[in-house]
C-alpha cells in the first residue's frame, strides 16, 4: 500500500529542458517495512493489501531483494513469486500501482484484476504524461523455461474509477498501453524498452496502472517462479526538431564510485554526455569516457549519453 508519493522529474534536450513526470519509487529503494510478510514498496502494492471475496487467503508473494541490476546506485529490487494457492491452484506473483480484486478461486475468471480506485491514492498513481516509452530492468527466473512468460502491461487511462486491467483495456477509457510478454534471458538481468501505443485521445490521460506478473496466463507456470524488477524509467523523446531518440540499442549503465561515474558499454568516438540536476540544469557536460569525474553535491541527477541522433537516458544517486 502507498504511504508517500515521490515524483523524480526526467529531463528534455538542449533549450527544451522540462520535467516530465514518473512513478513514484519507481527504483524500488523505499520499502514500508523490511519485514518479509508484510513487504511492499512505497507506493506499489500485492496481494496483502488486495480487496474480494478470496482477499483473506492472498499470501505475500512481494519481498525486497538486494540482487540489483547492473551497474545500479540503488540497493534494492522489488521480487515478485509464484506460490501453491492449495486446491491445485498457482498462484502468479503480481505488483501494482492499482489494487488487486481476488473474486474467484478460478485464476481466468474475470473477477480476478488489477484495478486503479482513483477515489484513493494508496491504490491509483495520478498521471498526465505522454510519455514514448517505458523502460525497466527484469530477471526472470521461471522453474521451467519452456513456453512460459512473464509479463509487465502498463495503462494510461482517463479519470474513471475502478479501471480494471485487464478488463478493460481493449475499451475507449483507454488512452495508451505499453505491454510486453517476454520469456527468461537465461536468468540475467535484461533490460526492456517498451513502446507506448496510443489508441485514445492524450489529453484523456489522468491515471496510470503498472503491473508486473511471474506468467503472462493466469494461474500458469510453476511454484516458486520468480521475476526480480530494478529501475523503472518513462521515456519521453523531445519533440523540439533536433532529431534525438531515446534508443536501447546502446544500451550502457554506470555506477558511482572514486568520486566519478564509471561507464559500462560500447560508445562511439563522437559521443558526447550531459549531467542535469533535478531542476533541469545542465551542471556538467563533455566528451564520453570510461571514468567521468563528478564531484556535484549528493543527490539525484540524469546522466545522457548522445551519440549522433540516438539519445540514452539513465538516473543515478550520489551519496
Amino acid at each position: 500500500m502507498k504511504k508517500m508519493l515521490l515524483i523524480f522529474p526526467f529531463v528534455g534536450y538542449l533549450s527544451l529542458t522540462f520535467a516530465q513526470t514518473q512513478i513514484g519509487n519507481s527504483d524500488f529503494e523505499q520499502w514500508e517495512t523490511s519485514t518479509s510478510e508484510l513487504a511492499e514498496p512505497v507506493n506499489w502494492n500485492s496481494f496483502k493489501s488486495g480487496s474480494g471475496t478470496w482477499s483473506s487467503f492472498g499470501g505475500q508473494q512481494l519481498d525486497q531483494s538486494t540482487t540489483v541490476r547492473p551497474g545500479s546506485s540503488g540497493t534494492y529490487a522489488a521480487r515478485i513469486f509464484s506460490r501453491d494457492a492449495g486446491f491445485g491452484i498457482i498462484a502468479n506473483g503480481n505488483m501494482t500501482l492499482g489494487r488487486i480484486e481476488m473474486g474467484s478461486t478460478t485464476p481466468n475468471s474475470l473477477s480476478n484484476y488489477n484495478y486503479s480506485v482513483t477515489s484513493d491514492g494508496n491504490f491509483s498513481e495520478a498521471f498526465t504524461g505522454s510519455p514514448d516509452s517505458l523502460v525497466v530492468w527484469v530477471k526472470y527466473t521461471p522453474v521451467n523455461a519452456t513456453g512460459n512468460n512473464a509479463r509487465v502491461s502498463a495503462v494510461i487511462h482517463n479519470n474513471t474509477n475502478n479501471y480494471k486491467d485487464p478488463n478493460d483495456v481493449s475499451g475507449s477509457n483507454t488512452v495508451a498501453t505499453a505491454i510486453l510478454n517476454f520469456p527468461s534471458n537465461g536468468a540475467v538481468w535484461q533490460r526492456l524498452a517498451i513502446p507506448f501505443s496510443y489508441v485514445g485521445t492524450p489529453t484523456d490521460a489522468a491515471f496510470i496502472m503498472v503491473t508486473f506478473t511471474t506468467n503472462s496466463t493466469p494461474g500458469g507456470g510453476s511454484v516458486n517462479d520468480e521475476l526480480l524488477i530494478d529501475d523503472l524509467e518513462l521515456i519521453y523523446n523531445p519533440t523540439s526538431g533536433a532529431g534525438l531518440n531515446e534508443t536501447s540499442e546502446n544500451q550502457f549503465s554506470l555506477s558511482y564510485q572514486d568520486n566519478g561515474l564509471n561507464l559500462f558499454g560500447v560508445f562511439s568516438d563522437e559521443a558526447t554526455y550531459r549531467i542535469y540536476s533535478t531542476s533541469g540544469s545542465i551542471v556538467q557536460k563533455g566528451k564520453i569516457a570510461e571514468h567521468i569525474p563528478f564531484n556535484n553535491s549528493n543527490g539525484v541527477y540524469y546522466f545522457q549519453l548522445v551519440e549522433g541522433v540516438k539519445l540514452s537516458n539513465l538516473k543515478f544517486l550520489k551519496n
